[in-house]
């Protein structure tokens, strides 16, 4: 588990210690564990519990959400992308200033 929270802090060197923390809300730091059905049938699966909707472009990258680089990788492209943690549910619901 030392060698993944190193990749993640080392992937998010500006927010560490949100990072670690919505890791280990999200799975448990777990790369191979997925939630149960979301209420549009789609499942979250992996490290960043990166949701099915992802799969395409995940193809396009050559990235699998079950490997934790490729997972990092892939949260990142989305962090940049969107600004920030909003994608994650656990950063949302228990992170997130409100």
């Amino acid at each position: 588990m030392e060698r993944l929270r190193r990749l993640v802090i080392t992937t998010f060197p500006e927010d560490p210690y949100t990072a670690k923390k919505i890791v280990q809300g999200e799975s448990s730091f777990k790369p191979h564990v997925c939630g149960p059905k979301n209420s549009n049938n789609t499942i979250d699966c992996g490290l960043w519990q990166i949701n099915d909707i992802h799969l395409p472009e995940l193809n396009r990258l050559g990235l699998n959400r079950f490997n934790p680089e490729d997972a990092t990788k892939f949260a990142r492209v989305l962090y940049e992308r969107n600004g920030g943690w909003g994608d994650w549910v656990y950063y949302t619901h228990h992170l997130a200033i409100r």
